[in-house]
This record gives structure tokens, sequence and C-alpha cells, in this order.
């Protein structure tokens, strides 16, 4: 019922102009899906425990720092009559920040998360549009659709690398023009403490709290909260996101010599 409530005084104040609109995926995204293999993503579907480690906690961040009135939007090609209230759940229940989850129901998959997005953008009339996704169905493309049609605006575009786009099996998709890839939440902090979205002592809390989380976490995991579970395959972005030449701490160094051995 509060789930509800939310809802409807958030679409409500979609009527007001939001300064930046967040716009993220869920399925491999936020939650530990695994939307190429279908066996998996039928196990997972009623799972609303399994979540990328500090996902939740990178959103409440940028939320909590920033300046102007974020609108979050939660947009999903899983269809509603089976996953509203799986995916409802599974916000609630790992915190995310407070948004509308948007599922598939009368509108064709293939046009709903774009036709979603334009709309939100139309109603909430956004200086900035953040696009969060994952490599493993058409965000990379959607999302570049949205980019086009709105130069007049600040679009900035993570694509979430859990897949390889070089793979003979579970083959992701590449990464598109300005789009930037990231595998876990300490990615995104670093990206948007340098683009001012994220105050350094922000980031630095985070770093704090989260990296020692990854650093112990095992590499036979695929539930619960995870930041690499044993299927990903994240070796695209060790070539299109090359590590700084001096880590900021030995925290980092760590969690960048982590990185390297899973996703290599």
């Amino acid at each position: 019922m509060r789930m509800m409530i939310s809802l409807l005084l958030l679409l409500g104040s979609f009527q007001a102009q939001a300064q930046i609109l967040v716009v993220s995926d869920i399925d491999d995204t936020l939650k530990i899906s695994r939307v190429l293999d279908t066996v998996e993503t039928i196990s997972n579907a009623p799972k609303t425990g399994n979540h990328f480690l500090g996902s939740a906690e990178a959103l409440r961040t940028f939320v909590q720092n920033s300046t102007d009135a974020v609108t979050i939007a939660y947009v999903s090609n899983a269809p509603s009559w089976l996953m509203q209230g799986f995916h409802e759940t599974f916000l609630e229940r790992n915190r995310f920040p407070q948004g509308v989850a948007y599922l598939q129901g009368t509108e064709p998959k293939e046009t709903h998360k774009l036709a979603t997005i334009r709309r939100l953008i139309q109603q909430t009339s956004p200086r900035v549009v953040i696009l969060i996704g994952d490599n493993g169905e058409r965000d990379n493309q959607i999302y570049l659709a949205i980019a086009n049609e709105n130069r007049q605006r600040t679009v900035h575009t993570w694509i979430h690398q859990v897949y390889s786009a070089d793979a003979l099996e579970e083959q992701g998709a590449p990464l598109l023009r300005d789009q930037r890839g990231y595998v876990t939440s300490v990615d995104l902090i670093e990206d948007w403490e340098r683009l001012g979205f994220v105050t350094k002592n922000s980031a630095h809390a985070f770093y704090q709290a989260v990296i020692p989380q990854i650093l112990m976490e095992r590499d036979n995991l695929s539930e619960g909260t995870v930041a690499f579970p044993k299927w990903i395959n994240c070796i695209d972005n060790l070539f299109t996101n090359p590590p700084p030449s001096a880590p900021a701490s030995d925290l980092h160094r760590r969690y960048l010599l982590k990185k390297f051995n899973r996703c290599s």
C-alpha cells in the first residue's frame, strides 16, 4: 500500500519540471537476472534479493548530492502482468531511491522503453538526462536514439558491461557513440565524481563502504548482493575504460586488481 501511495504522489509530481531525469533499467542493470540465459532469467525472476552490490547506494548518493530536483524512473521491458510486483518489491527491499517502475504492458515490447522515456522527458522537461542500462539487450540503441533526439539537453549514458560483445555465447551489445561502460557501482561513482554530480567527500565515503565488500566477495556467487556474479563477462570494459595511471588510493588499487582479475 505504501508503494502504491508513493507512486501516485510521484505521478502527480511529474507535472512539475525536473532539472535532472534519471532513467534506469532493472534486469542486469540493478538486479542480477542474466537475461541472455532463459533458464537463469526464469529462475531469477521472483528473487527480489539479488542485486548488484552498491547500485542502490550509488543512486542514493547521486540524489543526495544533487542541488537540482531529481526524478527517478525505472523503465523495464519485463512484462508488467508477471513482474510488476516482483520489481517493485525488489526496488523497495533493496532501498533504491523512490521512483515509478514502468514495465511493459499493452505497448509492444519493441517500442515500450523508447516511448516511455520520450513521454518522461516531455512530462518533466529536464535539463540533464541520465540513462543507465546494460548490454544484454537493446539499451545501447534505445539510449542513443534518446540522445540524438535531445541534443538541446545534456544526456549522459552508462551501460553495465556484464556481457562481452565478442563472446560466442551470451553475446553482449557494444557501446555506441558517447556511451560510457561500467562494471560495478564504484565505476559509476568515479564518473559521477569526475562530472561533478557527486562531491569528493561523498565519493570517498562510498568507496570506504563499498570497496571492502567487493574485495571480500567470493568468485562463485550469483545470488544475493554481488558485484561480480560468477557468470559475468566484463572483459570489454578493460579496453573501453582503461584504469587511471595513478589510482587515488591503495583501496582503489586493490579494487582495480580485483576488477582486472574478474574481467580478464
